[in-house]
């Protein structure tokens, strides 16, 4: 032990007479190959890992004596590895706040029961603020998992073995062969008929992966008091407390404690995907689906990611050999931020290890980066699914991830840890704000309104059957040039050379009754004569759409109509698109500005624009000349920019063609410039991505409107 032999706050402690709690054991731990003991109670199951001199000299302790005489009869045995005086302060201190002390004054005894009841009220107050969980205990499972553990320990290890790697391995290769179903399936998993089904196989895959836990951690000698409600979203899922295993001398067998529950799940996924793959449509089906997408998802995603507070989480903390992983990665964190940017040269590291000094750190900046990029996750579908809800745990992220820590910074701040460096660390903390201010506020940076758009070329035109018929031959192949008048496919159609025949028979008999009128045969000549009009203008009409048949180019242009040949010697449908001309020559793009970025886009002159097309995007466009339609629209140019078509814009349900969208929308043209061939491959239809530069804008201006964009458009408020 180091540190200096004397303290100022030695007075403090230095006639109390305390000890361990009678409830508190004690178990030998090797942690990167030096012996600790890990101190349990076994009351209030409170956990304190100390080094082997610090247990040392804790044993030494005895209300028979007080802790000067202690500690200086521990210094005559001990002198090489006896602790300062300042290190028995902090000894003293973390065993009192970890409620494993007794005092043998009344006033300090009153102390340790108020400590209890603050330990306990911040416990409840924590779990109610988790976004992620919070929990609520119910029953003691003990018994139950003593008769379990007991029967399961007939199962010889060696097959269980191996008939689990056959299932685990037979599982995946069926889930491999069936992916795109899967894929195509998990889309509907939370529809409103599954819910429900989903739910119970949540709750019994998780009842199965908490006894896994429980029974391992039983066999090993732990004790599982506890089975209780996990509120997981706000949704009720069973939990028991294994803490216990903690005190497993062998970290192999906690480490096993918290591949359990993965493995079980795993093995029923396995069993399930096996299942399901070889029974029909129906609820065993359904119910096989979902238990195999829960038992991988929740094994991979959540308990296998050791960044969150779950299985893969302890396992990695005894891999490393580091009890309160998380715990420790944060106040090393802490550490750092307090030493080097707040300057207090006082601060302790929670590791003298360089190594593990440098794992903590890292490890504290990913898990609370990717605890708040989970936790914003999870409110964002809090906020799609029941919005009350959401504000809720919105709320409790600010309270608990911005509220909260600058309480504790400003208490920091005026405590007297950092009384030497006062003025540098409210200097720092008062400069940083004022930066962020004016970064926020002041200081315009670049601005710009991206939308989506597609490529068209300046001259093309959809071909549509205009007169029904069979499609009798197709000069041109698709992608072929043609020129203009050309035919590119050619109809026929008996009945109507029929219908023009009989038409025509019909005007023949009308003109020679014309006649016969004329010569003063006794008949109304202007009763002939209108039905002679009235058939001309039918045999014009078939003519016309004789004349139809024939398609025909009408300007220069590139043929495209990758189906069309599939519909030879079939009778064609008035109406039906066969193709599309495209004059290649001159391109222009049409963006898509939603309502909500209008304002941007009306109150300040249009500047130039970045055009990116979809599998070019290492070519950038510039466009210096904008066309802005002021009018608002709620047809899309095309079905590809809708969601239909695989793109961002929000259409109707209802609509089967893809192009009518929720909220109106305005449109942006500009013409692409002539590029050489070899820089930039632009083609009709291509999507592309549009940005518009505007006039530079604070942060904070941006962020407004990009929160009123998404409140606006994803919550119609």
């Amino acid at each position: 032990m180091s540190s200096s032999i004397f303290s100022d706050s030695w007075y403090r402690i230095a006639d109390a007479r305390v000890s361990l709690l009678p409830s508190v054991s004690a178990q030998a731990q090797l942690f990167r190959g030096k012996t600790w003991y890990v101190l349990k109670d076994g009351y209030n199951q409170n956990f304190f890992r100390v080094t082997l001199e610090t247990w040392q000299f804790i044993q030494a302790l005895t209300p028979a004596q007080t802790v000067q005489d202690i500690w200086e009869q521990f210094v005559k045995d001990h002198p090489l590895r006896s602790p300062s005086r300042e290190e028995v302060i902090l000894i003293i201190s973390q065993l009192h706040t970890s409620n494993l002390l007794f005092f043998q004054d009344d006033a300090n005894n009153l102390e340790i029961f108020k400590r209890i009841q603050r330990t306990r009220r911040k416990e409840f107050l924590n779990r109610l603020s988790s976004v992620l969980s919070f929990k609520i205990p119910i029953w003691n499972p003990a018994r139950f998992l003593a008769v379990l553990t007991r029967w399961t320990g007939y199962i010889p290890v060696p097959w269980a073995l191996l008939v689990y790697l056959l299932v685990l391995g037979s599982g995946g290769i069926t889930a491999l062969h069936q992916w795109d179903t899967i894929s195509d399936k998990t889309q509907g998993i939370i529809s409103v008929d599954n819910l429900p089904w989903l739910y119970v196989c949540l709750t019994f895959m998780k009842l199965i992966h908490e006894f896994a836990h429980g029974i391992m951690c039983t066999r090993y000698g732990g004790q599982v008091r506890t089975l209780g409600l996990m509120f997981l979203m706000f949704t009720p899922l069973p939990y028991v407390d294994v803490t216990s295993s903690w005190s497993f001398a062998n970290r192999w067998h906690r480490m096993l404690v918290g591949v359990a529950g993965m493995a079980v799940e795993l093995f029923i996924a396995s069993i399930s995907a096996l299942l399901w793959a070889n029974t029909g449509p129906g609820l065993l089906n359904s119910l096989f689906f979902n238990l195999m997408i829960i038992g991988s998802v929740s094994s991979l995603v959540f308990n296998g990611n050791p960044l969150l507070r779950f299985d893969a989480y302890y396992i990695l903390s005894d891999h490393l050999e580091i009890p309160n992983l998380y715990l420790k990665a944060q106040k090393q964190c802490l550490y750092l931020a307090d030493k080097y940017i707040l300057g207090t040269s006082s601060a302790q590291p929670q590791s003298q290890e360089p190594r593990e000094a440098r794992i903590l750190g890292i490890y504290g900046v990913s898990s609370f980066l990717y605890l708040m990029f989970v936790s914003l996750g999870i409110t964002f579908f809090l906020l799609d699914k029941w919005f009350p809800l959401g504000l809720l745990a919105l709320a409790v992220i600010l309270v608990t991830k911005v509220v909260l820590p600058l309480y504790r910074l400003g208490k920091h701040l005026n405590s007297q840890k950092i009384l030497p460096n006062r003025t540098r660390a409210w200097s720092v903390v008062a400069g940083t704000i004022a930066l962020a201010l004016l970064l926020l506020f002041v200081v315009p940076f670049p601005y710009a309104i991206k939308a989506p758009g597609i490529l068209e070329a300046a001259q093309f035109e959809n071909y549509f059957v205009e007169s029904e018929g069979v499609l009798q031959s197709t000069p041109v192949r698709s992608g072929d040039f043609v020129k203009s008048g050309q035919v590119i496919a050619q109809l026929q159609n008996a009945d109507l050379w029929r219908d023009l025949e009989l038409v025509q028979d019909e005007l023949s008999d009308a003109d020679v009754q014309y006649r016969k009128a004329l010569s003063g045969a006794y008949m109304n000549i202007e009763q002939a004569h209108q039905r002679i009009t009235s058939l001309q203008k039918l045999e014009a009409e078939l003519q016309r759409r004789q004349s139809l048949l024939t398609v025909r180019a009408h300007f220069d242009g590139q043929w495209i109509s990758p189906s069309l040949e599939q519909y030879q010697a079939a009778f064609v449908q008035r109406g039906q698109l066969i193709g599309q001309l495209v004059n290649s020559q001159h391109f222009r793009f049409s963006a898509v500005i939603p309502q909500e970025q209008a304002r941007d886009l009306f109150n300040a002159p249009l500047q130039a624009a970045e055009v990116r097309i979809s599998g070019q995007a290492d070519q950038l466009i510039r466009i210096d000349q904008l066309t802005v339609i002021p009018y608002q629209s709620d047809k899309l140019v095309s079905p590809a920019l809708g969601w239909m078509g695989g793109g961002d814009i929000a259409v109707q349900v209802d609509d089967k063609a893809g192009n009518r969208t929720k909220e109106p929308y305005f449109l942006l043209y500009g013409a692409l410039p002539s590029l050489p061939a070899q820089e930039l491959t632009p083609m009709h239809g291509l999507t592309c991505m549009v940005r518009v530069e505007r006039p530079a804008r604070p942060l904070a201006y941006q962020f407004r409107q990009f929160l009123l964009q998404l409140v606006q458009k994803r919550y119609s408020l």
